[in-house]
């Protein structure tokens, strides 16, 4: 065995928020509006990406969609579905 294990990922898409911004969620009351790799932590507290191990932030514009962090999957690579 080489050291190496292929694994693949079944996940729908990436979300545009109002602005057509990237987010990950679009509506947290549908969980397949949500990212996949959306995770929270200190009970409900901290917001954090499960792909890149990072903390999300919110936008402070009033509509509180969540931010990408700089090594989210989707992001990178532009899978977007427009709502």
């Amino acid at each position: 065995m080489s050291g190496k294990i292929r694994v693949s990922l079944d996940c729908d898409f990436y979300f545009l928020d109002n602005d057509n911004e990237h987010t990950c969620a679009t509506d947290f009351n549908n969980p397949a509006d949500i990212c996949p790799f959306y995770r929270t932590a200190s009970f409900g507290q901290k917001e954090l990406c499960g792909f890149a191990e990072s903390r999300l932030l919110r936008k402070q514009d009033g509509t509180g969609f969540l931010i990408p962090c700089k090594g989210c999957i989707f992001n990178k690579y532009k899978w977007v579905r427009k709502n």
